[in-house]
């Protein structure tokens, strides 16, 4: 299905919302609807009862011994960003390149965890239809469920041993369903979740029928427990009369399961961005109660809702917190930023429901370039789907701070990088808290996914290729104390790729990276990797954790300030459990921007005479008997003002 005249299309579009007033839901105020907007009242709300399945009763031999062929998805050209106008060629201030500066040359160099669990997961061969698979899965108590076009397999989370799987049509073809596309027309993009507030399922696909008379459908299943091999409920969800619900995108929430969509004329042309919220715990009883809104403003595309994972769920008051990115190079009127709205859903009286925004968070500057991603022995260049968050917006409450976690394709030199950011929300207002871009060489690094864990220790996976390496599967990470902006643990390997991928550049289209309930620390990721050259592609899941448990902390004491006198003691305090002493110091430091780093001394404690007109760099690397090791620093800008 290829896009003619999209470009066209695409400008015209914006050429129209720079003149139209607000769309379907929301009244025509007369403003700009791409300035942060005040709260817009009312949604549209539906109700449709359920119908219980049981997985044991959906049709599970094996997929490759169909006698008739599977249908296979269409390589779909929608997923497209807004056309680049101009080149930014601003460098980028927050890339994260080889450590070169006396700052970064004491920056933490612990090596990334190898992986605790790597498994092979779906494949075209035996589950898959079409290009791309859409890699997507999510980790329980006790399963991995991974989904792709257009298929789901549940996995034992301990063995890695595929348990079942089947189609999206056989899974959701039956009674009930009968009648809608959902029943034989599932045609991708999957999404599912596991909610461990209410210690359920969620699987979401899109569908429509191929005349496309009957609008489009989420098929939408919800587990009757925490187990999916068990009952699920299923919903035929009409998503809209007329148009399809492109690149949908859900995130889980304290009152309900957040949808967003692109959505598009079937003919291709894009409308706007349509908003639903799915009512918790009803759709997990048999009821689905949905509100919806739409945004028609320039910037209301790919919106990523919130994912709340961790023990402590979002406040009830909250509304979800919603993402969608902004670049310079879209032209006049765009800068590098990141949107955000908030949708408070109110299920007594959704005329009381709010959708605010787009407000606006400037990001240090980044180039977005529509340059796809070389590969070993083939011309063909993968499509980075650059201009949108990649999936998914994982939120985290801690004790202390709300934390929402963002990643995108950005330009570093002529490679592709990975933008990360950590945006902290105080009195419902999203700011930057830290942000990066992680390039340490020369390779491409796309189609990533970023998430945290209950320490604030951040992890990011993505795929990585060159016109030298066949693409692989790499993670990187950095620990709450790093340096702020630093994925400072390096990078690992989930799996190295042995084939590159030819005919089709489409590439992902998202991956997932996610987090254990069972101990909020241990991180799976999956996405798509080739073990030949060609377009069979299979895909991998895996865990690994960022820091090393049992955890060793240090901090480091003295001098403090006021204390001018020229000679300076600091020590090094360490705490942590299962640590057996004795242990080993390395003191190292720099000095008034020098890029060498000298010894200092190998005692807990060190003391040094030191001119006072001099910025100092200071670290310190304890190790204990068994080999667990951790650092801290001491930043002292201009000693001379103590």
């Amino acid at each position: 299905m290829k896009l003619n005249g999209y470009v066209k299309k695409m400008l015209l579009f914006l050429l129209v919302l720079m003149t139209a007033p607000g769309l379907i839901l929301f009244s025509a105020d007369g403003k700009d609807q791409d300035k942060p907007l005040t709260e817009k009242k009312g949604a549209s709300q539906v109700t449709m009862k359920g119908y219980l399945r049981n997985w044991s009763d959906v049709e599970k031999i094996s997929l490759d011994q169909y006698g008739k062929p599977r249908k296979m998805r269409p390589v779909l050209n929608f997923e497209r960003n807004l056309p680049l106008v101009s080149r930014d060629t601003t460098p980028d201030p927050v890339v994260q390149k080889t450590f070169t500066g006396q700052k970064e040359a004491l920056a933490r160099t612990l090596a990334m965890p190898a992986p605790i669990k790597s498994y092979d997961g779906m494949n075209f061969t035996s589950n898959g239809a079409g290009w791309p698979p859409v890699t997507n899965g999510d980790i329980g108590p006790n399963h991995y469920v991974h989904t792709v076009n257009t298929s789901i397999g549940i996995y034992n989370k301990s063995t890695g041993a595929l348990i079942s799987a089947t189609t999206f049509n056989n899974f959701f073809g039956g009674a009930g369903i009968t009648g809608t596309p959902c029943d034989a027309n599932n045609n991708g993009d999957p999404i599912v979740l596991y909610d461990q507030y209410a210690q359920r399922w969620f699987i979401l696909d899109f569908a429509w029928a191929p005349s496309t008379t009957d609008g489009s459908y989420f098929s939408i299943a919800a587990s009757q427990t925490s187990d999916p091999t068990g009952a699920w409920w299923q919903y035929a969800f009409r998503a809209d009369s007329t148009l399809m619900n492109d690149y949908p995108k859900c995130g889980i929430w304290h009152n309900g399961i957040y949808i967003t969509a692109n959505m598009f004329q079937f003919s291709g042309s894009y409308q706007y961005a349509k908003i639903w919220a799915i009512k918790k715990p009803d759709i997990y009883n048999g009821t689905l109660t949905a509100q919806y809104v739409t945004d028609s403003g320039t910037f209301a595309y790919s919106i990523l809702p919130s994912n709340a994972k961790g023990t402590t769920a979002p406040a009830s008051t909250s509304p979800n917190y919603m993402y969608a990115l902004d670049a310079s190079e879209y032209g006049a009127g765009h800068s590098d930023a990141i949107k955000v709205w908030k949708y408070a859903v109110n299920w007594t009286t959704p005329s009381s429901t709010t959708w605010t925004g787009p407000s606006s968070m400037a990001t240090a500057a980044f180039g977005l370039v529509s340059t796809g991603v070389a590969q070993s022995g083939t011309s063909i260049a993968l499509d980075s789907l650059y201009g949108r968050l990649m999936y998914s917006a994982i939120y985290r409450k801690f004790t202390s701070n709300e934390s929402v976690y963002l990643c995108h394709v950005a330009e570093s030199g002529s490679n592709r990088a990975m933008r990360w950011y950590e945006i902290r929300i105080a009195s419902g207002t999203s700011s930057i808290y830290q942000q990066g871009t992680y390039s340490p060489d020369t390779k491409h690094r796309w189609m990533g996914s970023i998430a945290a864990d209950k320490n604030g220790n951040i992890a990011m996976g993505y795929s990585v290729s060159s016109s030298s390496m066949y693409p692989a599967i790499r993670y990187c990470g950095r620990l709450a104390t790093d340096t702020l902006g630093i994925m400072g643990r390096g990078e690992a390997t989930l799996i190295a790729g042995s084939g590159s991928q030819t005919t089709y550049n489409r590439w992902g289209d998202y991956s997932m990276l996610s987090i254990d309930p069972a101990d909020d620390e241990t991180f799976w990721y999956t996405t798509e990797y080739l073990t030949s050259t060609g377009t069979v592609w299979r895909t991998r899941f895996g865990a690994f954790k960022v820091g090393i448990a049992p955890y060793m902390t240090v901090t480091i004491s003295g001098p403090t300030k006021g204390d001018n006198s020229g000679t300076y003691t600091w020590c090094a305090n360490v705490s942590g459990a299962g640590l057996t002493p004795p242990y080993t110091y390395d003191w190292r430091y720099s000095y008034d921007g020098s890029s060498y780093v000298y010894s200092f001394g190998t005692s807990q404690c060190e003391t040094a005479q030191l001119p006072l007109d001099m910025d100092l760099y200071l670290k310190v690397t304890v190790t204990d008997s068994a080999g667990l090791q951790a650092t801290d620093y001491h930043v002292t800008l201009n000693m001379s003002t103590w």
